[in-house]
């Protein structure tokens, strides 16, 4: 047994050595290099691209067999630019030398240093790896896609000083990771592995510009084309987003699902100044691009803990989205802001060409104060708003949807402050000045209110509301009119009433209140609004005829008196008598 142990030994260490003799011979007459016009004439055979080899091809032997390059570069797609789709410094990975010996491949790590992957879609929506994906056999094709990734198995990945880079013509998106690195564990069939990343992303359009860690356990099954991060723990300028990500190849993008955990997360940093809807030149951005919505194929399942947009404050967010075939569904996106509840579902529908979206929208309880100085700075508004809308809208640009908005909605604000104008000085005002011509305007100021409420509708952007009712101490109002949200112009009238009560909500009906009527304008647009009286209109409601003046923000104002059949001129209205009738009755409420 001694013998036959001895001889063993003996044999194995001859083979050793035999192997090594047959390396050492190998390496001395095998130039790989010899080969690397060959290998390129060979990819540009079968792909139609140019593979360069910008350094030398090395063979290694110990401690474990394997490759390494100096440096490689794949040529782009014709159309997508001079420089290579995907590049490299150096590249090395090995064979593990046992299973090689029971006739299976297993590789150690893969060590790619300052790869470079340029992707991209020209204005038709062509990728630039279309032509090397999907090809069928028998046509310089790869047969089965599939079946040679079953045998990836990787003892680990690294990536040193990567950069990848996504320019889509076709929705003028642009965006690079910078500076990427990559440590990943043993990949193998349907095995979990740990993967680290660390990147700058940096985007044109918007200006985003943000530093990206991420820390999980990742599977991934080749044959299927699917990748699933677990435990994820993601960190985007210090924002921490935990959950699960799985990304599955589908149609003509991948098909994206995750769930997510945000603590704080501050959008702002990521928008442009004026990004608002009168933001300069946004009326003309395109917003829903239908060739985007079409190629969506995601699901998203996302609370956000505290979340910052236009200067406002969320909380407790909730968020319920999917997109396929061209349709997004948003049931619900629910926050609380502000003492108050925000409640929205909605969908977007491309399928059958320009998108159309729908929304419900519900506001309660929303402490009007708190948001205004938010997003204003500044402490003009106060009170307590609901709100209720359903709309619907076609279109992709900013534009577009405004001019096709339609629905209904109503509204009250109770307990607060209404920053522009004085009513009850406009109207005292008017007072003192009717026995003058012209206008009066409405001096900056503001109005304390009890309540302010009505409803409306909307149609091709033009709001419209005829049963405008404010109760405020002093003051009962009614009003009704327009505004465009495509020209932002108003055009409204405000029917104010002096009456003798400090009472404001839950006080009586303007219509049910002895006062003297006082027909205040509202024009200009939503960022300039003015505030004035036509002291004939004022004279005339002295006399007993109810003015109501409005027109048509699209098609200019027309006045017109009830009572009288005739549009007001700039002559004196009103006689003699029925101006100190009305006199007699305005001084009374004083």
């Amino acid at each position: 047994m001694g013998s036959l142990l001895k001889f063993g030994l003996i044999g194995l260490g001859v083979c050793l050595v035999l192997c090594a003799v047959a390396a050492v011979v190998f390496m001395a007459v095998f130039d790989p290099n010899d080969y690397k016009d060959r290998i390129s004439r060979a990819v540009l055979k079968e792909t139609g691209r140019a593979l360069t080899f910008d350094g030398d091809i090395g063979v290694t032997f110990f401690p474990s067999p394997g490759v390494r390059l100096g440096g490689l570069s794949l040529s782009n797609a014709d159309g997508f630019g001079a420089g290579p789709m995907v590049s490299v410094r150096s590249a090395r990975v090995t064979v593990r030398l046992l299973p090689l010996l029971t006739g299976k491949v297993r590789f150690g790590e893969l060590e790619l240093d300052g790869p470079v992957l340029n992707l991209g879609r020209d204005a038709q929506g062509r990728a630039n790896w279309d032509d090397l994906v999907g090809r069928e056999p028998g046509k310089g094709g790869k047969g089965d896609r599939g079946r040679s990734f079953d045998l990836v198995d990787l003892a680990g990945v690294s990536v040193t000083g990567g950069e990848l880079t996504w320019d889509d013509r076709g929705t003028d998106v642009r965006f690079a990771l910078n500076g990427l690195e990559v440590t990943a564990g043993a990949v193998g069939k349907d095995g979990l592995f740990p993967v680290k990343l660390s990147a700058r992303f940096d985007c044109g359009h918007p200006d985003i510009k943000t530093r990206i860690e991420a820390d999980g356990t990742a599977r991934v099954d080749f044959k299927p084309g699917r990748l699933v991060i677990e435990d994820m723990e993601l960190s985007v300028d210090g924002t921490r987003i935990v959950g699960r990500v799985t990304v599955e190849r589908s149609g003509e993008w991948p098909r994206i699902t995750a769930q997510v955990d945000v603590g704080d997360l501050d959008l702002d940093r990521y928008l442009p100044s004026g990004h608002g809807a009168a933001g300069a030149g946004l009326s003309d951005a395109t917003i829903l691009p239908g060739r985007v919505l079409r190629r969506l194929d995601f699901g998203l399942d996302a609370k956000v803990a505290r979340l910052k947009l236009g200067g406002a404050l969320f909380s407790n967010v909730a968020v319920a989205a999917s997109g396929v075939d061209g349709l997004v569904t948003v049931d619900p996106f629910f926050a609380e802001a502000y003492g108050g509840t925000i409640r929205l579902t909605g969908t977007v529908d491309a399928r059958s060409g320009v998108p159309v979206t729908r929304t419900r929208t519900v506001v309660a309880h929303l402490d009007v104060a708190g948001l205004a100085r938010d997003v204003t700075g500044k402490d003009e508004y106060a009170g307590v708003a609901d709100y209720d809308s359903s709309l619907s809208a076609r279109g992709q640009r900013v534009r577009d949807i405004l001019g096709t908005l339609g629905g209904d909605f109503s509204f009250k604000l109770s307990d607060g402050v209404f920053p522009g104008v004085d009513l009850i000085g406009l109207a005292r005002s008017t007072h003192s000045a009717r026995d003058r011509q012209g206008t009066v305007e409405g001096e900056t100021g503001s109005t304390r209110f009890g309540s302010i409420s009505g409803t409306g509708t909307v149609l091709d952007g033009v709001v419209r509301n005829r049963d405008l009712e404010v109760k405020a101490p002093g003051l009962r109002a009614d009003g009704h009119g327009a505004v465009s949200l495509v020209t932002r112009r108003i055009d409204y009238m405000v029917r104010a009433k002096l009456v003798p009560t400090s009472e404001g909500q839950g006080g009586k009906s303007s219509e049910n209140l002895i006062g003297v009527m006082v027909p205040i304008h509202v024009t200009g647009t939503i960022d300039r609004p003015r505030y004035w009286v036509s002291i004939q209109e004022y004279v005339k409601a002295l006399g007993g005829v109810v003015v109501d003046t409005v027109g048509t923000v699209l098609g200019g104002v027309k006045s017109v008196v009830r009572g009288v059949g005739s549009a007001l001129d700039n002559s004196s209205g009103g006689d003699e008598e029925s101006g100190k009738s009305g006199r007699k009755k305005f001084l009374g409420i004083f």
